[in-house]
């Protein structure tokens, strides 16, 4: 009774105690609480005794939690029960916080509550750095929140390279770290197929070409791409991954064709093309004015649409 407590005691009179929350008789949760002291015939009381702390059960062990990614801060010994009021001290390792943010908390304490039972220990949990850059023309190996150590590897799509260069590194990686920051750059350029080459009896605009770009080629009047009159007159060159133009052809000058035999007139000239001339030579008793003693011989220019143009004279005309 606390109203008694420092009053005078007696022969034979006892006094009752009882432990206060969290303590026991022998420190066990369940022990004993309650004990009695008694004026002895010799003018002293009969043994106090102390309450003890209770102490929190040891498992598996161990007589503190397991933390993941975590630690016992400073000496411990992890084989000795903590008893009511008593506290262990936890430490994140690197990288960690009880929070996942980089400026979180690091170390927080585990107590022996009165109950005989140990408080809840927080989670070390690993630092969030958020999702990595966004890279154009790449894909990435895995999208998601990065947390510490987290590597993800970004690869450049074809045609797409690090320096923009045929050959040039295709991957780099992203790395979360203990600061929350992101480690790691890089970017995914266009392959560069160069200037567009000069492209003879052609227009086109001449400039440097990435890849999945295209130029197109227009050839001048009287040319075309198989030398056909009627064939295409234009193409396009398109920039590919090898750093190559594809599709680039040559502007030809159309052909006019052999020369063919006429009346009174051969031609011995092999195919003519466009800006070429062929020449005809008459055959005997022809001339290019039908006089005797007359020019023997006259030339056609070929033309722009593959025709051989009139010219004068144009015929060898019968002498006779």
């Amino acid at each position: 009774d606390p109203e008694k407590v420092g009053q005078k005691m007696y022969y034979k009179k006892k006094a009752s105690y009882t432990c206060k929350s969290g303590y026991s008789m022998n420190g066990d949760k369940d022990g004993k609480k309650e004990y009695t002291v008694e004026c002895l015939s010799d003018g002293t009381l009969s043994k106090v005794d102390d309450c003890k702390p209770v102490a929190c059960e040891c498992a598996d062990g161990s007589c503190v939690p397991f933390v993941k990614n975590g630690a016992i801060k400073g000496s411990f010994d992890i084989d000795k029960a903590l008893v009511y009021g008593e506290s262990a001290q936890f430490e994140c390792d690197e990288g960690f916080t009880t929070s996942g943010d980089a400026a979180g908390l690091t170390e927080f304490s585990v107590t022996c509550t009165a109950e005989a039972t140990l408080t809840e220990p927080r989670q070390c949990l690993p630092v969030e750095c958020g999702e990595p850059p966004k890279i154009f023309n790449s894909v990435i190996s895995e999208s998601k929140e990065l947390v510490y150590k987290d590597v993800v590897t970004v690869t450049c799509n074809e045609g797409y390279t690090m320096t923009g260069k045929v050959g040039g590194s295709t991957k780099f990686d992203f790395e979360c770290l203990a600061t929350g920051k992101i480690d790691g750059s890089g970017s995914c350029k266009p392959i560069s197929c160069g200037t567009s080459p000069d492209i003879a009896h052609a227009e086109f605009n001449s400039r440097e070409l990435f890849y999945g770009e295209s130029v197109r080629v227009s050839c001048h009047s009287g040319f075309s791409v198989d030398a056909d009159p009627n064939g295409e007159s234009s193409f396009v060159g398109t920039c590919a991954a090898n750093g190559k133009l594809e599709g680039m052809l040559e502007c030809k000058p159309v052909s006019c064709g052999t020369p063919a035999k006429e009346k009174g007139a051969v031609s011995k000239d092999p195919e003519t093309f466009f800006n070429e001339t062929a020449t005809w030579t008459c055959t005997p008793g022809f001339s290019t004015d039908g006089h005797p003693g007359g020019d023997d011989e006259f030339t056609r220019p070929c033309n722009a649409h593959g025709k051989f143009t009139s010219s004068s004279p144009n015929a060898c005309v019968d002498i006779n």
